[in-house]
C-alpha cells in the first residue's frame, strides 16, 4: 500500500473476508439478542401480570405476548439446530469427497457463489434470522399494548 492509496485491504480477497466475518458477527448479535430479549419479555409480563390486577383485555395480551416470546426461543432453538445440521452435512461432504469438494472450489471461483455454504444454508439463516425479529416485535408490541391498558 502506497501512501496515496487509501484503500483500507490490500486486496479483494481481505476485503470478503471482512465482509463475512462482519455478516456473522451482526447475524450472531440477532441471535443473542433474540435470546435475551425473550427473556427480558417473559420476565416483564410476568411481573405485570402476577404483580398488578390487569383487565381482562390487558391480560390476555399479555400472555400472548409470553406466547409469542416462547414461540421465539423455541424458533432459535430450532433454527440453531437446523443450521448445525445443515453444516455438519457440508462438513462430513468435504472430509468424504474432497476431490468434489476440491472442484467445487474451482468453479466458484472468480464467480458470484455462496460456496462454501449452500443455497439451503444461506436462505435457511435468512429465514431463521428473519422469524426471530418480527416474532420479537410481535412480542414487544403486544407487551406495550398490554402494560399500557394494565397500568391505566
Amino acid at each position: 500500500m502506497t501512501l496515496g492509496d487509501a484503500r483500507r485491504y490490500s486486496n479483494a480477497a481481505e476485503g470478503l473476508k471482512a465482509l463475512e466475518d462482519s455478516y456473522n458477527y451482526w447475524t450472531g448479535k440477532i441471535t443473542d439478542l433474540a435470546f435475551q430479549s425473550s427473556l427480558a419479555l417473559i420476565a416483564a409480563n410476568w411481573a405485570l401480570i402476577s404483580g398488578l390486577q390487569p383487565t381482562r383485555c390487558a391480560r390476555i395480551l399479555l400472555i400472548v405476548s409470553t406466547i409469542i416470546a416462547l414461540a421465539s426461543l423455541l424458533v432459535g432453538l430450532w433454527g440453531a439446530r437446523r443450521m448445525a445440521q445443515l453444516h455438519d452435512e457440508r462438513f462430513r461432504f468435504a472430509e468424504k469427497c474432497r476431490e468434489e469438494w476440491q472442484k467445487e472450489w474451482e468453479r466458484s471461483e472468480g464467480t458470484e457463489s455462496q460456496w462454501p455454504y449452500t443455497q439451503e444454508i444461506e436462505d435457511s439463516g435468512r429465514r431463521w434470522a428473519t422469524a426471530k425479529f418480527w416474532l420479537l416485535v410481535l412480542a414487544g408490541i403486544t407487551f406495550a399494548a398490554g402494560a399500557v391498558i394494565a397500568l391505566l
